[in-house]
């Protein structure tokens, strides 16, 4: 699989397999998607494995990033006043 212009796969990187013109991703998924093998450092991508990541193509230019599963509340609450968002409701 190759992703398509502003395509993302959202997955745990499992493992790279490295060939000459591409750089092969597998994810838990079971996807596996092909990137130009100068698209992204393999030294980022093996400290990626195992971990939830991103990859998204925008116009032939790759970018990866951590997804997170498990939402900061913290984060969340942060703009709020006085438990209230800013439309005023509860939350």
């Amino acid at each position: 699989m190759i992703l398509n212009n502003f395509e993302e796969l959202v997955g745990t990187i499992q493992d790279i397999i490295c060939e000459e013109s591409c750089v092969k991703l597998v994810f838990s998924v079971q996807q596996v998607i092909e990137i130009p093998a100068n698209a992204i450092p393999q030294d980022v991508l093996k400290g990626l494995i195992g971990k939830r990541i991103g990859i998204l193509n925008i116009d032939g230019e790759y970018k990866v990033r951590t997804a997170h599963s498990n939402i900061d509340k913290n984060k969340i609450n942060k703009g709020k006043k006085n438990g209230r968002d800013r439309y005023g409701r509860d939350g």
